[in-house]
């Protein structure tokens, strides 16, 4: 009697018996809120980092949402870590420095190695340190935030000087996760193949063949309703705390109220610019030779010259913390003459489609108020760029 020959499984019928269910031989070491945690906070990073070397600073809001998401779940894990089941919890991510140098001998002299009920001591020490650094990105993100926008819960708090500062640690920080990542990545794929045992399927499945001997009785159950008024608590606290520092006065920023004459005289002729875009030096430069004003005689009585020459060099960027000021506060040399010059403009421009400034409704560079709708405020805040569709363009489908 011949035996008929077994069909090849296809691709979707492989994929569902590594995806099985825990079978006799496995127990089910991860919870599905630890899985999808898990999961969903490294799909999170992965679209964090994109948008965050890869957007334009105008999408700055994306993100700050996925930012958003990541402190969520993260905060998540945090509360379960503390009320989750056994192996969720943090002391079972605390290795012993015996076990610790036990596990990176096995897998760096590459022996085999039996499996361990929960994460083994290399990636429990590599977990720990993921959070850290994601908490350390949380924090210089919002430093960042409020220091160079003057957004944020604390746009009271930092400076410009110090959220530049956090910028450049959060961009770093960056890189740290990457590497931890990479390497948390090897641990798992070395400790699979020394052990026999697919890491990655048993955190999707949450299953690991285990020994059946092992004692069970000492394993702490999951407590879900601890974990959910613990949770409740923290997003109290951290919503009051953020809404009661958003509401402190900004010491960077403020209102400006512009002079009719100002508004009158040179607004006629192009916007009205914030004082706070060039220094004392270069405003008194532009007063001193108004009968070259880029071209054009400029006549002002003494009285309007009085009040314009008194309303910029009292409020030029030097009485200011925010971005703009900043940034355009040092004139390069003397060939500068309009902000469009500035090798700063042309920096932070030089992504943009240069018909953008020479069709309507922009026509020039220096109209700056057609995309910063908060030109006027001094803050050009990167949540008011609105890019206009060039005239005639039609829109995308």
């Amino acid at each position: 009697m011949t035996t008929r020959p077994t069909p090849p499984l296809s691709r979707w019928q492989r994929l569902r018996r590594y995806l099985r269910a825990c079978s006799f031989i496995e127990r089910e070491v991860w919870d599905r809120p630890t899985r999808f945690s898990h999961w969903a906070l490294a799909a999170m990073l992965v679209a964090a980092l994109f948008t965050g070397w890869f957007d334009p600073s105008w999408q700055l809001d994306r993100h700050l949402l996925i930012g958003g998401m990541i402190a969520g779940l993260l905060l998540f894990r945090l509360v379960w870590g503390l009320f989750g089941s056994e192996f969720s919890r943090f002391t079972n991510f605390m290795p012993t420095s015996k076990a610790l140098r036990a596990d990176v001998a096995s897998l760096l002299q590459d022996r085999l190695k039996l499996p361990t009920p929960g994460i083994s001591p290399a990636n429990g020490l590599i977990s720990l340190m993921l959070w850290l650094i994601l908490i350390a990105l949380m924090f210089s993100g919002l430093m960042a935030y409020g220091g160079e926008e003057h957004l944020g819960p604390f746009a009271s708090l930092v400076s410009f000087k110090a959220g530049e500062t956090a910028q450049r640690i959060h961009a770093f920080l960056s890189l740290v996760l990457i590497a931890l990542a990479g390497l948390h990545y090897w641990i798992v794929s070395r400790e699979s193949r020394l052990t026999r045992i697919p890491l990655i399927r048993g955190m999707i499945t949450g299953c690991k063949p285990l020994d059946p001997e092992l004692p069970r009785d000492s394993e702490r159950s999951a407590h879900a309703v601890w974990a959910m008024l613990l949770g409740m608590v923290l997003m109290f606290a951290i919503d009051h705390a953020s809404k009661t520092l958003g509401q402190l006065p900004m010491d960077g920023w403020r209102p400006l109220h512009y002079p009719t004459i100002y508004q009158g005289r040179c607004g006629s002729c192009h916007w009205t610019i914030h004082p706070s875009l060039m220094p004392e030096e270069r405003w008194r430069e532009l007063l001193h030779h108004l009968g070259d004003h880029f071209g054009q005689r400029v006549s002002l009585t003494g009285q309007e010259a009085i009040t314009i020459s008194s309303f910029v060099l009292v409020h030029a960027s030097e009485d200011w913390d925010t971005e703009a000021a900043h940034r355009f506060r040092k004139y390069a040399d003397e060939t500068v003459k309009g902000i469009s010059d500035h090798p700063v403009w042309r920096k932070l421009h030089a992504r943009m489609d240069p018909n953008l400034f020479a069709t309507p409704p922009v026509n020039k560079p220096n109209n700056c108020p057609v995309c910063h709708h908060d030109a006027l405020s001094g803050r050009f805040d990167r949540h008011a760029i609105h890019l206009p569709r060039p005239a005639g363009q039609l829109p995308t489908p």
